[in-house]
């Protein structure tokens, strides 16, 4: 096992970052949090782009290796410090399930959620705005996104079996954002059952309570300064 502290620059607000930073508190792994804040452009700095030239987080540093992108460095981790097998099993046909779920993550479920909540709540503060048509569709998107994780993914108590794995992290963070635009679930109560699930993990717990209150306080004052 690894003895070298890891140390991850993170953004709270970010899906991604708290999905790592949950693994590692998981699994007992030693990390620095170097907060990157994305609305102070701290990941636009000099320093931060020596660690990753895309200036976008999640990003880690292991001794003098960088990465960047959440899954990869979770992926990392794992095999670095010897985590439980279940978190990305050894097993080529469960791996594969879970690089699957990791998959269509990207090219699905983080094309709807992300941009419904960007493009309907955040994208006021930096003057933008988009077509009516356009956020129609990634909502459209993220309907069929939340209904394929019901009648397809969640067959089990967690999204690849009985276990968690790392994309149960991901997944999670990335539906927790639309409390933003307090969506409604009660259609989906697998998924809701999975949603209260992760959130009584005391270690989801400890990272999310930082974007929940932050959540809580926008929603009771919508003009609020982000």
């Amino acid at each position: 096992m690894e003895s070298t502290p890891v140390k991850l620059y993170v953004d709270d607000g970010s899906q991604p970052s708290r999905a790592c930073m949950i693994f590692c508190e998981m699994n007992n792994i030693p990390y620095e949090k170097v907060e990157t804040r994305l609305v102070k452009g701290d990941n636009r700095k000099e320093e931060f782009l020596k660690i990753n030239p895309l200036g976008q987080v999640p990003a880690m540093k292991h001794g003098e290796f960088c990465l960047r992108e959440g899954h990869a460095i979770m992926k990392y981790l794992h095999a670095s410090f010897d985590c439980a097998d279940h978190w990305y099993p050894a097993c080529i046909k469960k791996r594969a399930k879970v690089d699957e779920l990791l998959d269509w993550y990207h090219s699905v479920l983080r094309q709807g959620a992300a941009p419904v909540v960007f493009k309907t709540v955040f994208s006021k503060f930096f003057g933008m705005k988009f077509p009516e048509d356009e956020i129609k569709m990634h909502h459209k998107i993220l309907k069929l996104s939340l209904k394929n994780i019901e009648n397809i993914f969640l067959t089990d108590d967690f999204l690849a079996g009985p276990e968690i794995c790392i994309a149960d992290l991901t997944f999670y963070n990335e539906i927790l954002q639309l409390k933003y635009v307090e969506y409604d679930l009660s259609k989906y109560p697998k998924l809701l059952a999975w949603c209260d699930r992760m959130a009584a993990i005391p270690e989801v717990q400890k990272i999310t309570k930082v974007i929940l209150s932050f959540i809580k306080a926008f929603l009771d004052k919508p003009k609020a300064k982000i």
